[in-house]
């Protein structure tokens, strides 16, 4: 897969281009740029596979550059790079299409989980613990086509995860039935309303994981008020405990 790389930081870029096994991960760097507007145009003529990008930079940022991306009809993958700090932001990259995102400083075994899992179509192949996370891309894709309830309702869980979510709430702000939307949701998503909110919530949990907040914060953060519910959600999508991750990921 080519692979370009917008960062305005020159020695994050540099190391990134430079130091990475890209041929061992199937990938080649076919170009960088310092800013949106060089991503931009690096985009429009080379048609990479994948970028990954930053989100705060000079001229242009990555939020913008994507958004023009996708109107033109760009179908790359996305990987945005983000701080603790642009969180928020992050969230905003994925309704525009990206696959994942990545906390900086990047981790070679983390980008490279991220790119088997754009490889594999949006489903991490490995680590098996990675398999049974939505690939949101198709799912927004889908949910366009077939139906806006069904789409305003996948925004809601990618944009507000963390709050409190109901499909019976959401079904009364659009004027209908909870039977009507669930009945739709599952039809157009192939998955339960539930499934998918937990599933997104797990994401991002993996996310913080790889930081210094304790479990208990992270259940927190992402929407889970009971910790032992959080660690049975948890252990379902990821085959692990929380704590158990934790190891297993420092031992790789």
């Amino acid at each position: 897969m080519r692979v370009i790389i917008v960062e305005d930081e020159f020695i994050l870029r540099q190391g990134l281009a430079q130091t990475m096994p890209w041929e061992a991960m199937g990938c080649v760097v076919a170009g960088t740029a310092a800013n949106g507007q060089e991503g931009l145009a690096l985009l429009r003529t080379l048609q990479p596979e994948v970028v990954i990008t930053d989100i705060k930079m000079p001229q242009m940022d990555g939020l913008e550059m994507l958004r023009i991306a996708r109107e033109e009809g760009c179908r790359a993958a996305v990987i945005i790079l983000t701080s603790y700090a642009e969180f928020s932001y992050a969230q905003q990259a994925v309704r525009l299409g990206s696959a994942d995102y990545l906390l900086k400083p990047v981790e070679e075994k983390n980008l490279a989980a991220a790119l088997r899992k754009i490889a594999a179509g949006g489903v991490a192949a490995a680590p098996e613990a990675e398999a049974g996370l939505a690939d949101w891309q198709a799912l927004l894709v889908s949910a366009r086509r077939q139906n806006s309830y069904v789409n305003r309702a996948l925004t809601m869980i990618l944009a507000h995860y963390s709050e409190h979510l109901s499909i019976e709430d959401l079904a009364v702000r659009s004027g209908l039935s909870a039977s009507y939307l669930s009945r739709k949701f599952k039809e157009v998503t192939g998955h339960t309303f539930g499934d998918l909110l937990a599933a997104r919530r797990i994401e991002a949990a993996l996310q913080l994981l790889q930081g210094d907040y304790r479990i208990y914060e992270i259940a927190e953060k992402v929407g889970f008020h009971d910790y032992k519910n959080f660690c049975l959600v948890f252990k379902k999508y990821m085959q692990h405990t929380p704590k158990a991750y934790v190891r297993e990921q420092g031992r790789k």
